[in-house]
């Protein structure tokens, strides 16, 4: 895995050459890291395990389906984290409905009910997801966290 990062303030990008599986857990860890380094809290908060989770499934989605490079961007402005996931393939996600008993597709679900909003942008060479989610904690991240 190659990879080239970059911090400054409350913004952090890191390209990945490739994904591998070991990459989505390391990067996992880095948003925690950058979280706390900016103040929203440690690994138990719901914006911080929010955030861990939507970059997974994104990553997991460019393992699965675009394949290549990709670069993961955070930014923090106020109480809004934004999470960017960049690749070079065409090919939009689909947001569908799995059957009960399929195995894969419930990614962007997820990531749907975590984020207070995402949008996916086409380049010319691939695309971007970008979720944003709130840092403080709103009435439903706070009941999350009483149901779990």
């Amino acid at each position: 895995m190659t990879v080239i990062a970059q911090s400054t303030g409350q913004q952090f990008s890191v390209t990945l050459r490739e994904i591998e599986p070991e990459a989505v857990a390391q990067m996992r860890c880095i948003v925690r890291a950058h979280l706390r380094l900016w103040g929203v809290g440690d690994e138990s908060h719901p914006a911080v395990t929010d955030a861990q989770l939507v970059v997974s499934e994104l990553l997991a989605n460019v393992e699965r389906h675009a394949r290549g490079a990709c670069e993961l961007k955070l930014s923090q402005v106020g109480s809004t984290l934004t999470i960017e996931v960049r690749d070079e393939s065409p090919d939009l996600p689909v947001l569908r409905e799995p059957a009960e008993w399929d195995e894969s597709g419930r990614g962007l679900l997820l990531v749907q009910s975590l984020a207070e909003s995402w949008e996916v942008t086409r380049y010319e060479l691939g695309k971007s997801i970008t979720c944003r989610l709130a840092t403080s904690e709103s009435p439903s991240s706070a009941s999350r966290a009483g149901a779990a």
